[in-house]
This record gives structure tokens, sequence and C-alpha cells, in this order.
């Protein structure tokens, strides 16, 4: 039986067949307890953090793609801090729009204090093209190969 909650989670996942495996498997209460399991099982270990190296925009690179592949409608957003510093997080849409910070695998309500919001882009594509960030920031260097 397909209760209310079960029909906005496939509304929102867009797939009915995932609903059904999902369901048969785990019981979610709400959609943001579906979400932050998803957001658990990203491929990639938040223990291997490196500044400058495998961080924020890689792993806002990879959430995006995870979480658009499971059928959320999603944003990469970029922030700025104090001085230069930048951070990348990825905004999911779906019941209520959500802010995931990346590098914690977490749903939050903001992002880190003193950051404000610089730019929304579509994917990650968009990213790389339009961000001051270059394709090797956010791990994609094969990308402007493969574009030319």
């Amino acid at each position: 039986m397909i209760t209310e909650m079960m029909l906005i989670f496939i509304v929102f996942t867009g797939s009915i067949s995932n609903v059904h495996s999902v369901l048969e498997t785990r019981a979610y209460l709400t959609i943001e307890e579906a979400l932050a399991e998803i957001v658990n099982d990203a491929p990639y270990d938040i223990d291997t953090y490196e500044k400058w190296g495998f961080d924020c925009t890689r792993m806002a690179a990879i959430m995006e793609r995870y979480l658009t592949e499971h059928g959320y409608p999603t944003k990469i957003v970029t922030f700025r801090g104090d001085g230069i510093t930048g951070h990348a997080m990825v905004r999911v849409y779906a019941d209520k729009t959500y802010l995931i910070e990346c590098t914690a695998k977490k749903i939050v309500a903001h992002p880190l204090e003193g950051y404000i919001e610089t730019c929304e882009y579509e994917d990650i594509v968009d990213a790389v093209e339009n961000s001051v960030w270059g394709a090797s920031d956010w791990g994609c260097e094969l990308y402007l190969k493969e574009r030319k």
C-alpha cells in the first residue's frame, strides 16, 4: 500500500521503481530522512578531505551528480567568506529546499557562519564553465578536453 508520504517521495524522486526498491529495505518517515540517507551514501569518504585538493568543490561536484542520478533536482551553490575564502555546497529542491554540506555529508540549515552566497549553478557543467574556479578545482580536468 502506497501512503501519501510515499507519493510525495515518488514525485520528488521522479521514479516509482526507485521508491519500491527503497521502501522494501527502508522505512522512511520523511523526505528529509530519505535525502539524508542518500547524502550519507554519496560515493566518497569525507575523511579524504584535502584543502586545495579533494575539497568542497570536488565533493560538491560528486554530490550534485549523485543526487541528480537519484532523482533530486539540485544546484551547486558557491559562497564567499572573509577575504578570498570560498565554499561550495549543493542545494536540493524537494518538498522544501535543503542545503547539503558536502564536506560533512549532512543537511544543514545555513551555510558556514560569515559566508554569503555568491552564485548558484544549474549543474557541474555550468559551474565549470561559469565560476571563478577552473575545471581542475571542480575535479573536472577531463571535462575541457572532452568539450573541445
